[in-house]
Formats: C-alpha cells, sequence, structure tokens
C-alpha cells in the first residue's frame, strides 16, 4: 500500500500533464507549445489554458512572441532555473520506480569517437562483468539537447558548458604532444636545439583539416607565435595522423592518450617539449537526476576511474 501511494504521489508531482509547472518546463525546454503539446500528449489549447493559469498566479507573462518564436521573459528563465533540478530529480525517482522489476536497460554514452574508442573502449569488459548494456553515439553536435531528450544518458564533452537542468564535471586532462617518427631527430636534432621555432617550422606538417587542430594551440601555448606554415598533409582523423607519423611523412601534435601506445612502442618519438605543453580538460555530463539511476551512476564512476590512468 505504501508504495503504490509514494509512487502515485511521484506521478502527480512529476508525470501529470496537468500540472502548470510541469507544462510550463517543457515549453520552456521545446521553445514551442506544440512541441511540448505533442510531448506532453496533450492539445495546444490544453497547454496555452495551463499557462495563462501560471501567469494569473504568477501576474507576470512568461512568454513573448517575436514572429514565429516563443521567446521566454525575465520572470520565465528565473522560474525554470528555480524549478528545473527540483522536477528533474523527481522525474529521475519516477522512471527508477518504473524499471523496477524490468532489469537492466540500456545507458547510452555519448562523445569524441577518438577519446571513447581509445580511452574507454578498451575497458568495456569491467560494465559486461557487471551485466551492464551500453550504446554508444560517436558526435559532438547538440549532446546538451540529446541528453535533455534522453537520447544520451551521459556524454562526454571538450569543454564546461553552463545550461539548465545539465550537471558537469571535470574528470579527465588531455596534454598535446609534438610527435615525429624516429628519423627526424637524426636529421634536425642539432638545429631544434639551437633554434627550435624556425626548425619546426620547416619540417613537413601532418594536419587535421584546415582548422589546423591542435597545432595552432600548440604553437600559442608553446612558443607565443602563430603557425604560418603550409601543411604537407590533410587527413580526416586522428587515427590516420597518427599512421602517417609513423610512417615517416612528417611531423604532428596530438593528444597524448592518443599516441601513447605508439610513443612506448618507439614507433614515434615526442620531437620537441615546450616549457608549458598546451592541456585540455574533459567534462562529463548528464541531465539533473539522472544519477538516481544506479546503472547510469556506475556508469559515470567507470568512466572516471578508466579516464584517471590516462590523464596527466
Amino acid at each position: 500500500m505504501y508504495n503504490y501511494v509514494f509512487n502515485k504521489f511521484i506521478y502527480i508531482l512529476v508525470m501529470d500533464t496537468r500540472s502548470p509547472l510541469f507544462t510550463f518546463l517543457c515549453v520552456y525546454r521545446h521553445g514551442s507549445q506544440a512541441k511540448a503539446a505533442d510531448f506532453l500528449h496533450l492539445t495546444q489549447p490544453a497547454v496555452s489554458q495551463q499557462l495563462k493559469v501560471l501567469e494569473e498566479r504568477l501576474a507576470k507573462p512568461l512568454f513573448k512572441r517575436e514572429g514565429r518564436k516563443l521567446v521566454p521573459t525575465t520572470i520565465a528563465h528565473q522560474l525554470a532555473l528555480q524549478i528545473a533540478k527540483p522536477i528533474d530529480c523527481l522525474e529521475a525517482v519516477w522512471n527508477e520506480l518504473k524499471l523496477q522489476g524490468k532489469g537492466l536497460r540500456t545507458i547510452n554514452i555519448g562523445g569524441l569517437s577518438e577519446f571513447l574508442s581509445e580511452v574507454i573502449c578498451p575497458h568495456l569488459g569491467e560494465l559486461s562483468d557487471a551485466g551492464l548494456r551500453c550504446r554508444f553515439t560517436f558526435g559532438y553536435a547538440n549532446l546538451t539537447n540529446k541528453l535533455r531528450q534522453k537520447e544520451l544518458d551521459i556524454a562526454q564533452f571538450c569543454a564546461h558548458v553552463a545550461e539548465p537542468g545539465i550537471e558537469m564535471e571535470k574528470f579527465f586532462t588531455e596534454e598535446f604532444v609534438l610527435i615525429a617518427h624516429p628519423k627526424w631527430a637524426k636529421l634536425v636534432g642539432k638545429d631544434l636545439a639551437k633554434n627550435p621555432l624556425d626548425t619546426l617550422h620547416k619540417l613537413p606538417w601532418v594536419a587535421f583539416d584546415e582548422s589546423l587542430l591542435f597545432i595552432k594551440e600548440y604553437f600559442l601555448t608553446g612558443f607565443g607565435e602563430s603557425f604560418d606554415t603550409q601543411t604537407a598533409f590533410t587527413l580526416p582523423n586522428l587515427w590516420s595522423m597518427l599512421q602517417a607519423v609513423i610512417g615517416g611523412a612528417g611531423v604532428t601534435v596530438l593528444p597524448s592518450y592518443f599516441c601513447k601506445e605508439a610513443l612506448a612502442a618507439k614507433k614515434v618519438i615526442v620531437l620537441h617539449k615546450p616549457p608549458k605543453p598546451p592541456r585540455l580538460d574533459f567534462y562529463l555530463g548528464w541531465k539533473d537526476g539522472a544519477l538516481a539511476n544506479p546503472q547510469i551512476k556506475k556508469v559515470k564512476l567507470f568512466m572516471q576511474k578508466t579516464a584517471s590512468r590516462y590523464s596527466v
């Protein structure tokens, strides 16, 4: 009897679509009454009526129309900030209650393919041994939206993102290293010691597209100079870049975790070490209240533990 009453209480607080606060939060997050109505399985007039009830209680408008856009007012932003986390936490409890007795579900993980493949995937046996199931989605676009829409349960970010309804925690630091085939140390070792900046500019460079990912940051942080040399090879991913350097094509800058095994096997070497090598922090993000699910919490702890083995 107690469980029934408690479950019903959670349902009324969180999942009951007649709640003006819950409806408001859906409209606020979707940016549209039509989309919120679809999500709530309500009609648009019903959604409008609930917003009207809330606005009458507050004696202030929550949204204004600018063309086709529904723009939140200042009071709407304040209200969403106050209610989002408790409602999300209650919703997570409700979802967890629904899962009881239904066995494990699949945990959806998102983030960069290189990082997840090189750092996390080799250790997935630990999750397998624990009986967990995971589905990985590679890519960096719209991660916060995917967390909100529950397309993802947890995601890896390359920067801290301040978003309502999303929690974040730093869990990894990568360092960028300038690597080359050992032959280059013999060819330019003396010149590199005397005049590193000029020598490096003369070498054939392997780059990731025209943005010169990692290379620009390495020169700005390590030398206080911009990189203005034309690259010899432009390749579409970090794996192809590393293989080109192993084959002696030239030099490049890569995250230390990514070329850890190649360095250990002496297939490549660190050709140059600046006094202050550039670093980048990674973050884990999840929807408010998601860690109420013990499976998601276990995956989070696993990712933190695994990443600590590679972090600098």
